[in-house]
């Protein structure tokens, strides 16, 4: 794979996984749960709130070297 690709891959990773992840939680058995007691709640928004901050992180500008070294990654991580 191209190292354009690779980025692409993660990119698109790190932009839906956030925003699958709230729609999943933003229901009455996660957030809106009445039963929950309020530090399940706080750590329940602080999953989500790490998963909205990671994925930002693809969208970062990164050095060359990390994006030659993230393209060798994901070429290599396949041969296991």
């Amino acid at each position: 794979m191209e190292n354009t690709q690779c980025r692409l891959i993660f990119t698109l990773i790190g932009v839906t996984l956030p925003v699958v992840a709230h729609k999943a939680d933003m229901n009455q058995t996660h957030i809106y749960n009445l039963h929950w007691p309020p530090h399940t709640k706080f750590h329940n928004g602080q999953n989500l709130s790490m998963r909205a901050a990671s994925g930002r992180l693809p969208l970062l500008p990164g050095s060359p070297e990390a994006k030659l070294e993230l393209g060798y990654f994901v070429r290599t991580a396949g041969d296991g």
